[in-house]
């Protein structure tokens, strides 16, 4: 397999990464991807606008800690006005890691998935831990598969994302991108088609 990093060949996630590295989603550090890293939230808003296209601002910038020239400004505004990050009612948080259950609950978001009403999270021995606001939407990624744990039964709802993690959930979701005008074939498999572009006939069944 082509890896476009120097740090992932043989690492778990390295089809994802390579995946979405090739669609432009996710950008490493030169030649090095550090798969084990954190992702910030900033750097989540990024992935998951550059995932859908989004190109609408908010007219307004509602948060207090997002300067005006701050490099992640556009990003976090884009993902605000789809709905995807509302922040905690002041600020953004950008540059704070990422936690897992925040990542679920802007994936979620971002790919349309419906969260889930009564959540139960207790196969997992920390299910309980997950945050009543995050619950329904972890849960929803559970049951679609699209998430498990770490190991030892655990969840780590309040654990950081890790760059290879994020990658991977959204090779899990996403079984068929579509970010260039043309005619596709629809894949005939359990999961989500995304369509990021304008200009695009879809034929077959799925």
């Amino acid at each position: 397999m082509y890896s476009p990093y120097s740090d992932i060949q043989g690492h778990w996630a390295e089809g994802a990464i390579t995946r979405w590295s090739k669609y432009n989603v996710v950008a490493g550090f030169g030649t090095e991807f550090k798969p084990d890293g954190v992702l910030t939230r900033a750097q989540m808003a990024t992935i998951l606008s550059n995932l859908l296209g989004l190109t609408k601002e908010s007219a307004e910038n509602p948060f207090k800690d997002v300067a005006s020239d701050a490099w992640y400004k556009t990003y976090i505004l884009r993902c605000y006005e789809a709905g995807i990050m509302s922040g905690d009612g002041v600020n953004a948080n950008p540059e704070s890691l990422v936690t897992r259950q925040e990542a679920m609950t802007m994936l979620c978001n971002a790919l349309g998935i419906t969260p889930v009403k009564n959540p139960d999270l207790s196969a997992f021995a920390d299910g309980g831990s997950t945050a009543a606001w995050a619950a329904p939407y972890m849960a929803a990624m559970v049951k679609a598969g699209y998430v498990g744990g770490i190991g030892d039964g655990k969840l780590s709802p309040s654990g950081e994302m890790t760059r290879a993690a994020s990658m991977a959930v959204l090779n899990n979701a996403v079984v068929q991108y579509i970010n260039t005008e043309g005619e596709y074939t629809l894949t005939d498999q359990e999961g989500i088609i995304l369509v990021a572009s304008g200009g695009v006939i879809l034929t077959g069944k799925t």
